[in-house]
């Protein structure tokens, strides 16, 4: 068994991106493993975000009924439809998790601010098995209405997301377009696929974003991306995750529903 020592909790700031996650002397994975299906497994699980004038507050909280083998959460954030932020913070043997953090809003600091997070538990009984739930959250700061904001993040994301399905030829007319950011839009598209098989999916989409977007984004310097763009298949075959990495490197992730391939 792989003993993970915990250190102390850091921050960055990175060309305006923070970065926070508590360092260890080896990192473990959001790893899917088959679902546990009908006991509840979470108490609680909550991303909350709070302002003042000069203060952005972050919350991330998620507590399951009884301690877990793991217990891992993460947390993105967003500014105006680009990456603002990266929280990532696992114990093991434990049931809570919580972390806040708070930093200072600058003049530029302004418009739509948002934040997914998700909640992972790794069960070890007789067989190996995982958990999760989503927790969301939206705030405003500086002047001008949501209905303002909202128009003017639209527009942002907008073209980064055509430019992207056009570098990957992509015919946007054969799927349903969600940005990662909304839960429960993702659920509706994905409600005529049996119950069992939309957790999967999710679990399987969140296993590939933590390695090729969470982690990424932690440990670059460079790593300003636009909220990633899923494309799910109207065939109800797959999905794709279009994102920007370092230095703007188009990425593209692919997801087949019966879960024979990811990458």
């Amino acid at each position: 068994m792989k003993r993970v020592l915990m250190l102390p909790l850091i921050l960055t700031l990175v060309f305006g991106v923070v970065i926070i996650q508590t360092k260890p002397s080896s990192r473990p994975v959001v790893k899917h493993f088959p679902l546990v299906e009908k006991e509840d497994i979470f108490q609680t699980a909550e991303t909350s975000l709070s302002r003042n004038d000069e203060t952005l507050s972050w919350k991330l909280l998620s507590r399951s009924y009884s301690p877990q083998y793991l217990r891992q959460d993460m947390s993105l954030l967003f500014l105006n439809g680009f990456l603002k932020g990266a929280m990532n913070e696992w114990k093991n043997n434990d049931r809570e998790i919580k972390k806040i953090t708070s930093f200072p809003l600058h003049q530029k600091d302004k418009g739509k601010w948002e934040a997914i997070s998700f909640h992972h538990a790794e069960i070890h009984n007789d067989t190996i098995h995982s958990a999760y739930t989503l927790s969301e959250d939206t705030v405003y700061t500086g002047e001008g209405s949501p209905e303002q904001w909202e128009a003017a993040t639209e527009k942002r994301i907008r073209k980064e997301w055509d430019r992207l399905l056009e570098h990957f030829n992509i015919d946007s007319e054969d799927y349903y377009e969600v940005p990662l950011t909304d839960v429960e839009l993702l659920e509706n598209r994905l409600s005529p696929l049996p119950e069992q098989t939309r957790k999967e999916i999710i679990s399987r989409l969140w296993e590939g974003i933590y390695k090729e977007f969470v982690l990424p984004s932690l440990t670059s310097d460079d790593f300003r991306s636009v909220i990633p763009l899923l494309l799910l298949d109207r065939k109800q075959t797959h999905l794709l995750v279009l994102f920007t990495g370092e230095d703007k490197r188009e990425q593209q992730l692919i997801q087949y529903y019966d879960g024979a391939s990811s990458s």
